[in-house]
């Protein structure tokens, strides 16, 4: 049996608002930053985890459908409902003071977190508003986050919450359905607002009336199951050589460089997790795997970012396991398996030999928070002026920086990778000033120099 709480009461007394949900999903997840722009994150983007939201909207585990209001397009009468709730708690609140009205009616005018604005208020009570149309009672805030939790296993998410936080918060509760109210702070930013499915007119400001209904698929708690325990996993990369065997035979046999063998024979002395060889036709090749009919590095081109990418993927194929707990394609440009790690999981990959598609693919683990070392082995001719570079992020807190689309943020310093860096420029030494009494006695004897030469020139 469902009891009326005070929000409850409380919105009851307002007018009713007619809301429908979309029966279809939005369809077009467009760039790996859209997630963000649907479930209302609050930048800077780069502190809200949303790589996992984003791998499961892109595997359509997570779907999101638009609540539309009828009749829509209606902003103002939708601004009056919300200052009529507003003012009613007012009234409420200014009542004798009770603890349990207090506390159930003070996020209507109350900040919940460090920086909330009173836009975000706002639209926490136009969340509220929304979830009491659309049948839910027994409506409670959260006075920690301001999220609004209903009696059903359904909440509202706090204003500006990050995508992945979102979802751990539905799973932890047991919901497979949750709301958000788009909040964005920036929306003018952006030049691909045909590619959203979302209507992000400008000229509007902060003021958002965006609702959707974020829908988990059950199947989707399966990922979380593939690294369940923090780990700590050491593997080698090796370089393949481009000098091969006549026949196919194991990497050992079929790569005849002798910086690949001496390569091979480092990393057995070093006993990985795992030793793994870079091939630039298949990829990722173990060492107990036959080879044949392999290319040369040379191959590839200049921009070799589809089989840095292909690589990765195969690797955190290889490091995760993930066909074990689920069965999804995930070869795709636009996904990577490495989101689901465990987030103090410690992954050390070392680099034997050299590249372009290789640094590429270092670039890849780097930005991805694992540790890129780097050991002599086979250096491809088409790695002339390119020299590697050890990289090492164990200790940087993990972002919501989503690498999983060629259009991220770390694209920019990759295309500075064969780039010289220049060494600094000189210090200049502090030119010494000149006190105000030594200044004032040059320009008088300057003057007195020039009446002189005024005086010998007239006579």
């Amino acid at each position: 049996m469902t009891t009326d709480t005070l929000v409850d009461q409380l919105l009851a007394a307002l007018p009713p608002v007619a809301l429908t949900v979309e029966a279809a999903p939005l369809t077009n997840v467009g760039p790996s930053n859209l997630i963000h722009y649907l479930m209302g994150t609050q930048e800077p983007w780069t502190d809200r985890p949303a790589n996992r939201t984003d791998f499961l909207l892109r595997t359509e585990l997570v779907r999101i459908h638009r609540l539309t209001p009828d009749p829509p397009d209606r902003p103002a009468v939708w601004a009056d409902l919300v200052a009529q709730a507003q003012k009613r708690a007012a009234a409420m609140l200014n009542e004798p003071p009770d603890l349990q009205t207090e506390m159930e009616l003070g996020p209507f005018l109350d900040r919940t977190r460090r920086g909330e604005s009173d836009a975000q208020i706002k639209q926490r009570v136009w969340l509220a508003i929304v979830m009491y149309n659309l049948g839910h009672r027994g409506l409670s805030f959260d006075r920690e986050n301001g999220a609004i939790f209903a009696q059903e296993p359904t909440f509202g998410a706090p204003i500006g919450i990050a995508p992945d936080l979102a979802v751990d918060l539905a799973r932890a509760r047991g919901a497979e359905r949750f709301y958000v109210a788009t909040y964005a702070e920036r929306f003018r930013e952006t030049e691909y607002t045909g590619e959203y499915p979302v209507d992000l007119a400008r000229g509007r400001g902060r003021m958002r009336w965006y609702v959707h209904e974020v829908r988990i698929d059950p199947r989707a708690e399966r990922f979380y199951e593939i690294e369940r325990n923090p780990v700590e996993r050491t593997v080698a990369l090796i370089v393949a050589g481009d000098e091969h065997a006549t026949r196919a035979g194991l990497p050992r046999d079929y790569y005849r460089d002798p910086a690949f063998q001496q390569a091979v024979i480092d990393a057995e002395d070093r006993h990985y997790d795992k030793t793994l060889v870079l091939s630039p036709r298949h990829g990722l090749v173990a060492l107990d795997q036959i080879v044949q009919e392999d290319g040369v590095w040379e191959d590839l081109g200049w921009w070799n970012y589809d089989w840095a990418w292909k690589a990765q993927d195969q690797l955190w194929r290889a490091c995760l396991n993930p066909d074990a707990h689920v069965d999804v394609d995930a070869a795709r440009r636009e996904i990577s398996w490495w989101v689901w790690q465990h987030p103090e999981s410690r992954y050390r990959f070392t680099l034997y030999g050299h590249s372009r598609a290789t640094q590429i693919l270092a670039e890849i683990l780097y930005n991805q928070q694992a540790s890129v070392e780097t050991h002599p082995g086979y250096v491809a001719p088409d790695a002339w002026g390119c020299p590697p570079r050890s990289m090492t992020t164990m200790s940087r807190a993990r972002s919501g920086m989503t690498t999983s689309s060629p259009n991220s943020a770390w694209t920019s310093r990759l295309s500075k990778t064969c780039a010289k860096r220049s060494p600094p420029p000189p210090k200049r030494r502090p030119r010494w000033r000149r006190s105000c009494s030594s200044r004032r006695r040059q320009r008088s004897t300057s003057r007195r120099a020039c009446c002189r030469r005024k005086r010998r020139w007239s006579r």
